[in-house]
């Protein structure tokens, strides 16, 4: 029987939780690492059993999304962090000491939604991807919540500000990072768990949050190819990354000013293949000035540039949470050269599984070594593909949050009865600012 919210009710729901989810981006097509974290994270709870109503800010694409039972759309911010619009925002945001990368989350719509589906009476959580749907929820939350964290944000905020040489943007980027963690830190307290990607994370986090704070470590997963790539390989070094990400700029900044040089110099028939959604076009149009490289634009797939690459790069010197590109890399076992910002939260083991370098010249030197020595690279390929099997498999993911709910809502998953909500599978629509 179908109730006013949509909802039918009676029937199934043993073990069970019922979740109203809240995300900063669609989470399919998992075309980038927020929706891959997203998606695969629904994907694990569909599969322990558990049911979401996801109001997510985005646009439908095209299709119900998997995993969700139902699926409403809210408008994105209107003005992205670098538009010349943001900087009202911002001044307000500074003077008020409150973080703008939240407050531009701020949305009418996404409240009203909340307060809707709350009113249901229905769920027994609410679980925000990331802290910034936080900023549209009653406060404090009315139900458990349950943060799942792609990077702690303000992290990125810091790193920037040893890379910014303009001195009044530092002074901006310091602000923000302030109060950024503030907001942070007081979402992270209030939540029932926090589910981060990394131990590194993990630790960190509990050196800044009360004693018993429940904090669950979720690792960012790919399911790799059925088995790994045989046939020949290109000389192509590989970066996967959308340019309209500044920390992705500023490694290809990084590669592409004091290390792609060397590399081409060395081995003119190299190819560096950047592939990835398109940056600013003037900015752009600076790198691809260089010999030997190659913009992709965004791709569905990175199966064609990986599978055949003679190696992966990730020369990132900002970042936080764990990295996608190393995880897609070792999935199709290639040979991986990182920072170690590249790799920090991860496993891997550097001479065994990938080599690490931070400064230009090193990078370079285990770059070419690599490139001239196609065992090596098989072996280093093939160790990386098994720790991927070993650690950041989907059913890593599945058994840290199955025991990380039980953990900390063991009773209600074990008392579930036959009052739990079953919704209209594959419901989606969206809805204006």
């Amino acid at each position: 029987m179908q109730d006013e919210h949509g909802m039918r009710s009676g029937g199934g729901g043993g073990g069970s939780l019922r979740l109203l989810a809240l995300a900063p981006d669609a989470h399919y097509p998992p075309t980038n690492g927020l929706r891959m974290r997203m998606s695969a994270m629904f994907e694990a709870l569909r599969d322990e059993g558990h049911r979401l109503v996801l109001i997510a800010a985005g646009a439908p694409a095209g299709e119900a999304a998997p995993a969700c039972e139902v699926t409403e759309y809210v408008t994105r911010p209107a003005a992205p962090l670098s538009s010349p619009r943001a900087w009202g925002g911002r001044a307000r945001a500074a003077l008020g000491g409150r973080a703008y990368t939240i407050e531009r989350w701020r949305n009418r719509s996404w409240q009203r939604r909340i307060e809707f589906w709350l009113r249901s009476g229905r769920f027994d959580a609410i679980w925000c991807e990331s802290p910034y749907p936080a900023i549209n929820l009653p406060w404090p939350p009315p139900l458990p919540l349950i943060v799942n964290t792609h990077n702690l944000e303000y992290r990125l905020w810091q790193r920037y500000c040893g890379r910014e040489p303009r001195r009044w943007r530092r002074a901006y980027a310091s602000l923000e990072a302030w109060a950024l963690r503030r907001w942070e830190l007081e979402v992270y307290r209030r939540a029932a768990m926090v589910l981060t990607c990394s131990r590194q994370e993990a630790k960190l986090l509990r050196s800044q949050l009360p004693a018993g704070a429940q904090i669950v470590v979720a690792p960012n997963v790919v399911a790799p190819p059925a088995s790994p790539p045989a046939g020949l390989e290109r000389p192509w070094v590989v970066y996967t990354g959308g340019m309209d990400w500044w920390p992705n700029r500023d490694a290809v900044e990084f590669f592409g000013g004091q290390i792609w040089p060397r590399v081409h110099a060395a081995l003119p028939e190299a190819e560096w293949i950047i592939a990835g959604r398109e940056g600013p076009r003037r900015w752009q149009r600076r790198w691809q000035r260089l010999p030997g490289v190659r913009f992709t634009g965004a791709q569905a797939s990175l199966a064609p540039w990986l599978s055949v690459a003679a190696a992966a790069v990730v020369p990132l010197r900002i970042g936080a949470g764990t990295r996608f590109k190393i995880l897609e890399a070792a999935a199709w076992s290639r040979a991986i050269v990182s920072t170690r910002v590249g790799a920090e939260g991860l496993a891997f083991r550097p001479g065994l599984e990938l080599e690490l370098a931070d400064r230009a010249e090193d990078f370079a030197a285990a770059l070419l070594a690599l490139m001239r020595n196609p065992a090596r690279r098989r072996e280093l390929g093939n160790a990386a593909r098994r720790r991927l099997e070993s650690d950041y498999s989907p059913a890593n993911l599945r058994q840290a949050v199955a025991v990380g709910l039980a953990a900390g809502f063991g009773d209600k998953i074990c008392q579930r009865g036959a009052h739990g909500a079953v919704l209209p599978a594959g419901c989606g629509h969206a809805i204006g600012a």
